[in-house]
């Protein structure tokens, strides 16, 4: 049973996970690229995360005796802004990355929401052979 809920955990992380396409070659591109990214798309989810952690943090004031303690069932739930779902990539901040069609400065999806139309970016980076790729 245990193997049995380890390979579908493994399986949901690794499908969860493909939902990025060519994450490796930002990754590829620069370490000040990638770190700049992920702040910015990462961040509304990870204040999410920390609001909602730090909700609920009571129980009753009994005193419990020694070895005694409380189990207590909480649910959390937050709304979505929609200023929250985007963030401005602005392509002149980075050395890498720049935009498909449009302008140098878009609005797109961070962890939260979802582009739509798809919105294309162009990566370029060398890869171990020295040669310069364009990933679009």
């Amino acid at each position: 049973m245990k193997k049995l809920l380890t390979l579908l955990l493994f399986t949901l992380v690794t499908t969860v996970s493909k939902a990025q396409n060519d994450i490796d070659a930002l990754l590829a591109a620069g370490v000040e690229d990638a770190q700049r990214f992920a702040n910015d798309y990462l961040a509304p989810g990870t204040n999410g995360l920390m609001h909602s952690m730090n909700a609920n943090w009571f129980n009753s004031g009994k005193a419990k005796p020694l070895g005694g303690f409380e189990i207590s069932v909480v649910v959390n739930a937050s709304q979505i802004q929609n200023e929250n779902k985007i963030f401005n990539l602005n392509t002149s901040d980075y050395n890498n990355i720049s935009f498909s069609q449009g302008s140098a400065s878009q609005s797109v999806a961070s962890v939260l929401g979802e582009n739509d139309p798809p919105i294309f970016v162009q990566i370029q980076y060398e890869d171990p052979i020295l040669v310069t790729k364009v990933k679009r």
